[in-house]
């Protein structure tokens, strides 16, 4: 399975580069990811609860499927 951040970048068309680990909120449900990215600001939040993943920038969700891609 690829990194939260490797998926990201995939599914956002960037590089794992780009983004940086942040702190943020605990969901409680599955595992949280919060990330920035480095140049134009937006975040990113990742939630992975039994191998669903959905991934969010700026609020809007960009991926909800497998974890594995």
């Amino acid at each position: 399975m690829k990194s939260p951040m490797d998926i990201l970048a995939s599914v956002t068309g960037t590089s794992t580069r780009d983004w940086q680990s942040l702190d943020g909120p605990d969901s409680r449900v599955g595992v949280d990811y919060w990330f920035c990215h480095r140049k134009t600001g937006p975040e990113a939040y990742l939630n992975l609860d039994q191998n669903h993943l959905t991934i969010s920038v700026d609020g809007e969700r960009v991926y909800s499927g497998n974890a594995v891609l």
